[in-house]
């Protein structure tokens, strides 16, 4: 059997907005899986922005208008 979680790939969409949030792309992602997740620690008396990163490998992807 296998380990829960390994060789278990999934579809994604990507949405890209332009800055009055409109949707002007889709990136459809497959047979993906996340690689490195990193995120900021939250402190909420500093007041920052807290930013997080994702990585993505995938096997193919398509690009289309929204």
């Amino acid at each position: 059997a296998r380990a829960l979680g390994r060789g278990v790939t999934a579809r994604g969409e990507v949405l890209m907005r332009d800055s009055d949030g409109t949707p002007r792309l889709r990136f459809t992602l497959r047979d993906c899986l996340p690689v490195r997740i990193r995120g900021a620690a939250l402190n909420a008396r500093e007041g920052v922005l807290a930013l997080e990163e994702m990585q993505i490998a995938y096997r193919a992807f398509t690009v289309e208008p929204a």
